[in-house]
């Protein structure tokens, strides 16, 4: 009888045993969440923009909810608005809506430089008549 129990309590073991094993397991091989995961850009960014007018300043008020990003911008071109977009990854993609056009956008595709977002570099393109393509350069403080 004394080994009937050693199995069935090594029995039982094993199955407690694989009952915690298989969720680590499922964790570890899906890397315990989206392998594109952003990293939070809320914050005031403040750099440089550069297109056919020449270079100028930008400042960008974002908010971060899971990704989906919003804000207003103002530039030292005498442009600013609302925005909306996304972050996936290293990639920023926004829209921006200047004040008081109805057509107007200026689409804006960056990346993050570094792993905790508090810089993105990239280019954007207006259909806003003057037809202006850029480049663009922005920085927030570290958070603490």
């Amino acid at each position: 009888m004394g080994s009937r129990r050693a199995r069935r309590s090594l029995g039982e073991t094993v199955k407690r045993l694989m009952a915690l094993a298989l969720p680590l397991c499922l964790v570890a091989a899906c890397g315990g969440g989206s392998g594109d995961s952003s990293p939070n850009l809320a914050g005031t960014y403040t750099g440089s923009l550069t297109d056919s007018r020449g270079t100028g300043t930008i400042s960008l008020v974002i908010a971060d909810s899971k990704d989906d990003l919003s804000g207003t911008y103002t530039d030292s071109f005498g442009s600013s608005g609302q925005f909306g977009g996304s972050a996936s990854g290293t990639f920023v993609d926004l829209i921006m809506t200047p004040t008081g056009t109805a057509d107007c956008e200026i689409h804006v595709s960056a990346q993050t430089v570094g792993a905790k977002g508090n810089e993105f570099a990239g280019s954007y393109q207006s259909n806003c008549g003057h037809g202006d393509a850029g480049s663009l350069d922005v920085s927030r403080p570290a958070p603490a």
